[in-house]
């Protein structure tokens, strides 16, 4: 059982002490302090570097309380994307709630080379399969202000997320959303970007994980099953472009063997991430 962490009896907190204690709170988190700097940011409405810029500057017992009650729910392993309702990816921030899994630093590495194909192919269309919160897509168009992407996915709940961030990034005429499942909507291509779920469902996730949508992380026994799904489309049959998936490091053997199999023609080529570990695979279909 769980109680609820409660603050010193003091109705004039200052930030120094606030932060130190929603820092104790949340010493069982590796990035207690972190967690507790930004949390309290948000609760004061305030920039991180602020807090240490006038760490005696008073807090309302309004402010407290807020801040007490998003370090509880910290303390439950909810993440702190959710609690604050925004998560940076590619340098830009985005709005994100229950509905969509949290962007990782991972999927970077896909808009990265994403990036640097279409420029190098002079592509002018970019379909972003399973887009979430559309942070792909914004942070695609953001830097290919000349291209167009075609954002999909499957939940309506998700497009709804997706669409506040193209609105709050500007990038309105740039991108399309599309509620469909995998590649049903894709007439021709000659760029795809894909981040399915990919995590085998007897994985055992992390508290935080679990906290975010299970149709967004897990895909069947192995993890592959949408990717598999993916492939099988009849429009892979004709595809002449390249396409670019996320998927897990001990995932990219048995998928490459399965694109040997299934689809002989493509030249398959890792993707490393910030850790230097496969986090996905470039496929070229010829």
């Amino acid at each position: 059982m769980h109680c609820k962490p409660r603050p010193p009896d003091n109705k004039r907190m200052r930030v120094k002490e606030t932060l130190a204690w929603g820092a104790k709170q949340l010493k069982n988190s590796p990035s207690s302090r972190l967690d507790a700097e930004v949390l309290l940011a948000f609760a004061i409405d305030a920039d991180k570097t602020s807090l240490y810029r006038n760490p005696t500057r008073p807090i309302s017992p309004t402010k407290v309380k807020k801040y007490q009650k998003l370090i509880g729910q910290r303390a439950l392993s909810v993440p702190v994307a959710y609690l604050t309702n925004t998560k940076e990816f590619y340098g830009l921030p985005f709005y994100v709630n229950r509905t969509v899994l949290i962007p990782r630093p991972e999927t970077e590495a896909l808009v990265k080379l994403a990036i640097k194909i279409a420029g190098k192919k002079n592509i002018k269309k970019v379909h972003d399969v399973g887009t979430g919160s559309g942070n792909i897509a914004v942070a695609l168009a953001k830097n290919l202000p000349r291209i167009k992407v075609v954002a999909s996915d499957i939940c309506r709940r998700a497009l709804k997320v997706a669409e506040r961030n193209v609105k709050s990034h500007r990038v309105n005429r740039q991108i399309e959303l599309v509620h469909s499942p995998l590649a049903n909507h894709i007439k021709t291509a000659k760029l795809i970007v894909a981040n399915l779920p990919y995590v085998p469902s007897r994985y055992d996730a992390p508290k935080d994980v679990l906290h975010e949508p299970k149709k967004a992380i897990f895909a069947g026994e192995d993890g592959l099953k949408l990717y598999r799904q993916l492939f099988t489309d009849k429009f892979f049959k004709t595809f002449a472009g390249t396409c670019l998936i996320e998927l897990g490091n001990r995932q990219a053997k048995p998928m490459k063997q399965w694109l040997a199999q299934h689809l002989p023609n493509t030249k398959i080529t890792p993707i490393l991430g910030i850790s230097r570990e496969t986090c996905g695979l470039r496929i070229d279909f010829s």
